[in-house]
């Protein structure tokens, strides 16, 4: 065996290794541009998810805030009443 055919079997190994490693890394790649690919539509869903929550919320707050003051007019309701009441029994004497 020379040396030149010698350098050849080398050379071939590291070219059939890299064809081999070469297919491998390109479809490690694939893959981990599929998985950032999800990753990017969960992370938007969960913009969405916050947006909601948040609208959600201030839904929430308007409501109790309707809420109470309905309550309150009901209370004014009632003192309304009460004064009226007094107000009648005032004229009558």
């Amino acid at each position: 065996m020379t040396l030149g055919k010698l350098a050849g079997m080398v050379q071939r190994g590291f070219v059939d290794l890299e064809d081999r490693l070469g297919g491998r890394i390109d479809g490690v790649e694939n893959r981990l541009n599929g998985v950032e690919a999800r990753l990017d539509g969960v992370e938007t869903r969960l913009d969405n998810v916050v947006m909601d929550i948040a609208d959600m919320k201030k839904e929430i707050i308007n409501k109790l805030d309707q809420k109470v003051d309905k309550v309150q007019f009901v209370k004014l309701e009632k003192r309304v009443s009460v004064l009226e009441k007094v107000a009648v029994k005032q004229k009558k004497n």
